[in-house]
Order: C-alpha cells, then structure tokens, then sequence
C-alpha cells in the first residue's frame, strides 16, 4: 500500500506524478539551485571535460546544521578563523545566492538526494514516513516517490559510477539504501528500514572506510559523500584558543539582549570555526582536499543552518 499524502496531512495535496525521468546532469543542475546556504565548489567541471572519456570523481562534504559564519562569506568575527573553507572558497566558486528547500533535515535532504523540491514529492512534513529504529516502516506510513522518479546516487551507478555515503542519509521516503549506495550498508539492514534518526553506514563519519577506498576497480569514477558534523558539534572541534566567550558576538538587533540568546547565538560562530577545524586545517594535507585530476569536483554545503531560537520548524 502506498502513502496516501493526502489523506495524512489533510492539505489536498498529493506528490504530483513523474512525467519523465529527468537525465542525470538536468537532476544535477535542478540540485545546485537547491542545495544549500553554504555552497562551496572547488574544481568545476567544463564541458569540454564532460565530454573526455576521463569522467570525473564527485565528493560532497555534507555539514549538518551550518550557518555561513565564515571569512568567504565576509563575515567579520569568523574572518581569519576559518582558512581550509576560505580557501576552497577561493579556489573554487562560492556561491552566495543559493538556499535550502526547507529548514529542517529530512525535508532538505529528500529534496538535495532527489534532485526535486519536498513539496512535489509528499516528504516535506518532517520524518513523517518513519518507525522504530531497526524495523521496516509499515505499508501505512511510507512515503513513495512518484514512479519513476530516481535519486541521484541511482543515477550515478547507473552511469557507472561507485557511490557511497559514509554519513546519514535522513531521507523521508521509501527507498533500499542498497540501491541507492554501493558499500557502507549496515548487515542487518534489510529495505524499507527507516528510523526516527534515519540510516546511518556501518562506518559512520568515516573517509577511510566504505569511501571510494573501497572500489575493487581503482579506475571506476566515484560519486561519494561525507560528513562533518557542522553547528551538532556546537564548540566541540573548535581550535585551541579561538573558542568565543558567551559575550564576545553581539546580538543582531531583532534579537532579545538576554544570556540565553548570546550564548546561543555565539555557539553558532563557534561551530563554524570547529566545521573549519573538523576538516583540518590544510585542505591539500587531506585525501579529501587533493585534487588527484582537475576535473574531479568537490563540493562543501551545509543542510541547513544551525538551530536557533525560535526552534527550526517553527515560525513566528
């Protein structure tokens, strides 16, 4: 039985059914208009590469909860704080115009993994198609993408890539992580699984397991993901020294001027400056930040900003 969106939100609308399937670089040029607020590509492809035989390797380093607090940003209390973004900001091409499809994760990633915005494909209510960890969602409660309708790592394999995601995945609709990923499936995942927390690989947060290390074919083009752990890890990765005291950012003046709100708002510019950090401080020392061919792409984007008051979903 299919999810009948209509009947569980009660708005009237239903996922809108798919005419066509859209190619791989139209559903990838659909995604740069919606991936995220911070949105940093390093080594873009031309067309005259995508038209050599040489097809090139896709990393998306995938930030939860980032706000752009950043020296590429032009921000003035992080400028100096975060060099390996700015410096892939300067490398590459920064994107200053380009915002997330809706403010929560499983919204936001079922519309980036897709390639189509939430509301079209009945996922925007928040981890509406889930269960209890470790169970297949019930026939009920799953949230089917028109038919049809294939995500982008599917497309990518069809294409003849490897994929893999060493992160979450957070996607509201019904899918086999198999199909989508080449590795990194946990052994008692079976399809239809999808907990409140969503799937997670086996190695979570891992680049040297299940990540392109793990193609038996060396020479197959990879299209991957990691993760870094953006505004959850609040001040965790944040460098000696360069940790912000609770009045040391002043509030925008829309805010309340209250210790509560400070320390909040000042946890954001901290997380910003640990996201630099928690991809270490040089790029190019990194199996992520070298450039093996100069056309592999490397993109860094984050969810969504990071939860602040008022709470992410809500809007006052």
């Amino acid at each position: 039985m299919k999810h009948d969106y209509r009947r569980r939100t009660g708005t009237g609308y239903a996922p809108r059914p798919a005419t066509a399937v859209p190619s791989l670089f139209r559903k990838l040029a659909v995604l740069a208009l919606v991936m995220g607020g911070l949105f940093t590509v390093l080594a873009p492809v031309s067309a005259q590469e995508q038209a050599t035989s040489e097809r090139p390797n896709i990393l998306w380093i995938f930030s939860e909860d980032l706000s752009p607090f950043m020296g590429c940003y032009d921000d003035p209390i992080n400028a100096g704080h975060t060099p390996a973004i700015d410096q892939l900001a300067a490398e590459g091409v920064l994107f200053k115009r380009v915002y997330v499809p809706a403010p929560v994760c499983s919204a936001c990633r079922s519309a980036m993994i897709t390639g189509v915005m939430q509301t079209t494909t009945g996922t925007h209510q928040h981890r509406s198609g889930r269960t209890t960890e470790g169970q297949i969602v019930p026939p009920d409660t799953q949230i089917h993408l028109p038919e049809g309708m294939k995500t982008i790592p599917e497309l990518m394999r069809a294409a003849g890539y490897f994929t893999f995601n060493s992160g979450k995945d957070d996607y509201n609709f019904h899918y086999d992580r198999r199909a989508l990923y080449s590795v990194g499936s946990k052994d008692n995942y079976k399809a239809g699984m999808n907990g409140w927390q969503g799937n997670k690989a086996r190695h979570a947060l891992s680049i040297s397991e299940d990540t392109w290390n793990a193609r038996e074919d060396k020479d197959q083009p990879w299209f991957g993901q990691i993760e870094i752990k953006g505004g959850k890890a609040n001040a965790k990765h944040t460098r000696k020294g360069e940790v912000l005291a609770d009045d040391d950012v002043p509030l925008p003046p829309y805010f309340p001027d209250t210790p509560a709100l400070r320390k909040s708002w000042t946890t954001h510019y901290n997380a910003a400056r640990g996201a630099d950090a928690s991809g270490r401080s040089d790029p190019r020392s990194t199996k992520i930040g070298r450039r093996t061919r100069k056309h592999d792409c490397v993109l860094l984007f984050g969810s969504r900003q990071q939860p602040f008051a008022p709470p992410q979903t809500i809007l006052l």
